[in-house]
């Protein structure tokens, strides 16, 4: 149904889009359509193709109308609040796998395939994409690349921006334009489409992807080690990394609402022997730490233990229950000591808190929740005495999800930002997307 009091401009748009496309797949805003922020568009458009998304970029840049694109809407509550919100651009329909070619490694998507439908198809060659963010099911390949998602694997195989090694884009000025190929060495120069991963879609709407895969490891194991001290982490990951051992995921959970104890994954895949040779070695190294036992070893394809859900678990906690959930990004040394002085700092202010850590990257995520009818300004000042702490460490925290409320007296990205990097941003952006066309508002200061 046509929103009653709809500016003229977008009852236009509404007409040209459904003139240009498919007339099924634009339609007006109803109960279905997400919200950003308290913020619902009026318009909902699907594109089935590449082109099709550029001429809806085109047409919503004429009109003076503005998008958010959706994926899975797994991050929707990622970014600053929205200056504009009046076109959902639903980028589900462009679900095809475009070529695949299991003797070369490499596979060429369109950006709307879930993270889950890639993998069914890789693994019946033995091969997968080693992403593995939160919400996998429901992530879009589109996705993850512009919000830069990331999992437990970051540890053995980097981020997507390892990964990528091509990208088609759609424009607000109505162009596709293509970086990279299908080949993995193919670039020379600078390697334009790694400037979309993280970017929040602010330089244009991806439509394709490819990347480099990796053969199915033949065994994947862990070995758990629960302790009561953040020292006890530093000793351990401080011996893990100046040994020749190369873990595929390193996660420190940390102490919470359902135990008092520091829990230390490791975990590594690939030949079989290699993989048990490291677990050995893993654990001469815990021998020489004191009161460091294992709570469990083995393949991970014969427990149900999963040390590996923790993030997810965190995310999905920001989703059902309004947790304030914020990432850190600091030296991975500094990383069980910050751990430490977040718990000590919640304790009395009525603050539930749930962490978790990539341990060898040095991300951390850290859950906040109130509990008691803690007053808000306690959970803000809670959050901006740490991020100043992070800054002071030279790292950065950024909040990837909490309520309305909140967002409206914390920056999501912070404060304290290198204003070289911010101009070069904003450089990027006028060039790309010089009308602000696409997430206006939602990245880094409005970029």
């Amino acid at each position: 149904m046509r929103p009653s009091n709809l500016a003229p401009n977008i009852d236009k748009l509404f007409h040209n889009l459904e003139r240009e496309l498919d007339k099924t797949h634009v339609y007006w805003s109803d109960e279905q359509t997400p919200t950003v922020d308290g913020l619902t568009a009026s318009i909902v458009v699907e594109p089935q193709t590449p082109e099709e998304v550029a001429l809806v970029l085109r047409l919503c840049r004429d009109n003076d109308a503005y998008v958010i694109p959706i994926g899975g809407g797994t991050k929707l509550a990622f970014g600053d609040i929205p200056s504009s919100y009046d076109v959902a651009l639903r980028t589900t329909n462009l679900n095809k796998i475009l070529q695949y070619e299991p003797a070369d490694m490499t596979v060429s998507v369109e950006a709307g395939i879930s993270l889950r439908d890639l993998q069914e198809t890789l693994d019946r060659s033995g091969q997968f994409l080693p992403l593995d963010p939160p919400f996998k099911s429901l992530s879009t390949i589109g996705g993850i690349i512009s919000t830069n998602a990331i999992g437990p694997q970051i540890t053995g195989y980097g981020s997507a921006r390892d990964m990528l090694i091509g990208t088609r884009a759609a424009h607000s000025n109505g162009e596709l334009t293509q970086a990279g190929g299908m080949v993995v060495k193919n670039v020379t120069g600078y390697d334009l489409g790694k400037l979309y991963v993280g970017s929040l879609g602010t330089l244009g709407i991806l439509t394709e992807a490819n990347f480099k895969l990796q053969p199915k490891p033949e065994l994947s194991s862990t070995i758990t080690f629960e302790f009561t001290a953040s020292s006890t982490a530093e000793q351990i990951l401080s011996s893990l990394v100046y040994s020749t051992l190369q873990p595929e995921s390193v996660g420190l959970l940390g102490p919470g609402s359902t135990s008092p104890m520091y829990q230390l994954s490791i975990r590594f895949s690939g030949r079989a022997e290699a993989v048990e040779q490291q677990l050995l070695s893993t654990q001469v190294i815990a021998n020489n730490i004191d009161s460091l036992e294992a709570k469990f070893s083995g393949s991970d394809d014969e427990t149900q233990i999963n040390p590996w859900s923790h993030q997810d678990q965190l995310y999905e906690a920001s989703v059902e229950n309004g947790a304030t959930l914020c990432r850190i990004t600091v030296l991975p040394s500094q990383l069980a000591k910050l751990m430490n002085d977040i718990f000590n700092r919640s304790r009395n202010i009525h603050v539930e808190v749930e962490a978790w850590a990539n341990a060898f990257n040095g991300i951390l995520y850290v859950s906040f929740e109130a509990v008691n009818g803690s007053p808000l300004n306690k959970l803000v000042n809670t959050v901006t005495d740490i991020r100043h702490t992070v800054e002071t460490l030279g790292g950065a925290l950024v909040i990837e999800s909490c309520g309305n409320t909140l967002k409206q007296q914390l920056s999501t990205w912070g404060e304290s930002l290198d204003p070289n990097a911010l101009n070069l941003m904003q450089l990027m952006r006028n060039k790309f997307d010089p009308t602000f066309t696409v997430n206006p508002g939602r990245f880094v200061t409005g970029v």
